[in-house]
């Protein structure tokens, strides 16, 4: 059976407990690997324009953000196209 490549996640939550529990849990699954964390908006825009990741887990209210969806739209990563 061929293997298939891990998806590639960032987190953004302004709780660096949370995300430290969420990439504990999800970096026990073989198939996920977490490639970046953000505490505010600013910075979880620019890790998913850099990274390019395939999943963005994100609390929504993010600090320093007046929409993190509507940010990502006006200037979208490549693979967005």
């Amino acid at each position: 059976m061929g293997s298939t490549a891990a998806v590639r996640l960032v987190l953004a939550d302004a709780s660096s407990l949370l995300r430290s529990g969420l990439r504990t849990v999800l970096g026990a699954e073989p198939d996920l690997v977490v490639v970046g964390e953000a505490g505010d908006g600013p910075a979880a825009v620019e890790l998913v324009r850099r990274l390019t990741p395939d999943v963005l887990v994100a609390d929504l209210a993010l600090p320093r953000c007046d929409g993190l969806i509507r940010q990502l739209r006006r200037s979208p990563p490549a693979w967005s196209s």
